[in-house]
């Protein structure tokens, strides 16, 4: 066969938490508040290839791809213990809040390649792979707070969303893979 079809599968969660202590606790032992920050993006990639010299060991194909993925990063919470905790969080001075900021980012792809594969043996082989695409992004921004001693008005205040901007962009990209065929 000279046709070869590939699904491609992708997904990232990180978190990272700061702890906060009270100034005059040393040994840091009481711990007085938390701020969480993370991103978690999934993406998935359909192509197809097709193999000028099917059945030989080394194997050189041209191929198409299409790309979908998104992105949701700066997710931000900050709790505390105490009334008197407040941290300056990248510019921001939270008091017994919660706060989230996201930027969720949709991409969508198109991308042609050429390759060459060689096998080991029959059912494992390397693969190298130049892909030249082009791809359109979305980005939206979006703020959630909430505070119980906050005014409901300017709460409301800091509640957005919005479209940020669309771009379309051309990229390039190569990869080299361990195969196994079953």
């Amino acid at each position: 066969d000279n046709f070869a079809f590939n699904v491609g599968l992708g997904i990232n969660n990180m978190k990272t938490t700061e702890f906060f202590y009270d100034y005059d606790d040393e040994d840091m032992k009481k711990v007085q508040g938390k701020a969480t920050e993370g991103v978690k993006s999934f993406s998935i990639e359909l192509g197809a290839q097709y193999y000028l010299r099917p059945g030989k060991r080394l194997q050189p194909f041209v191929g198409a791809n299409i790309f979908y993925g998104r992105e949701v990063e700066g997710f931000v919470s900050l709790k505390s213990k105490s009334d008197d905790c407040e941290v300056d969080y990248d510019g921001d001075v939270l008091v017994d809040g919660y706060y989230k900021a996201s930027a969720p980012l949709n991409i969508f792809g198109l991308s042609a390649n050429v390759g060459v594969e060689y096998f080991l043996r029959q059912n494992i082989s390397i693969s190298a792979i130049l892909n030249l695409g082009i791809n359109t992004a979305t980005m939206k921004a979006i703020s959630k707070y909430d505070e119980e001693d906050v005014d409901k008005d300017d709460i409301d205040a800091m509640n957005y969303s919005y479209k940020l901007g669309k771009f379309t962009s051309l990229t390039t990209n190569g990869k080299i893979a361990f195969n196994f065929y079953f």
